[in-house]
C-alpha cells in the first residue's frame, strides 16, 4: 500500500510588503465599474 503525504506548501513571502513593486493597481481599480465587472465574473449581484 502506497503512503500518501500531504502536499508541501512553499511561500517565499515572509514579511509585510514583500510584494512591494510587484503589483500595479491603476487609479480606477476600486471603481463601481470594476466592482460590477468582478461581480459579473463570479455571477454575483452587487
Amino acid at each position: 500500500m502506497e503512503e500518501k503525504l500531504p502536499p508541501r506548501l512553499r511561500v517565499n513571502r515572509t514579511a509585510v510588503g514583500s510584494l512591494a513593486g510587484q503589483l500595479d493597481l491603476s487609479g480606477d481599480w476600486d471603481s463601481p465599474r470594476t466592482d460590477a465587472d468582478i461581480a459579473a465574473d463570479f455571477d454575483i449581484g452587487v
